[in-house]
């Protein structure tokens, strides 16, 4: 799984973002790490199921998304 932080407006990579993963049944937090030069998040790894991410840490000059953004991950790794 790839996840990619973007700048809305331009669509440039966010870099310095916090982003939290958790499974969507149980709430447990599975993953945690901050959002590389390339607006990715490194060594995420996950089993096909539900999920949603959280921004903890916005960089300086973004404002904080506090929704919670779900997706899954299928059975063929989509």
């Amino acid at each position: 799984v790839t996840l990619t932080k973007t700048d809305l407006t331009t669509g440039n990579p966010v870099e310095g973002a916090t982003l939290e993963v958790y499974e969507k049944g149980t709430n447990k937090k599975v993953y945690t790490n901050v959002t590389d030069k390339e607006g990715k998040l490194p060594g995420l790894k996950l089993v096909f199921g539900d999920y949603y991410f959280l921004e903890k840490n916005a960089p300086e000059g973004y404002v904080l998304n506090t929704e919670k953004q779900y997706f899954t991950v299928a059975k063929d790794g989509k």
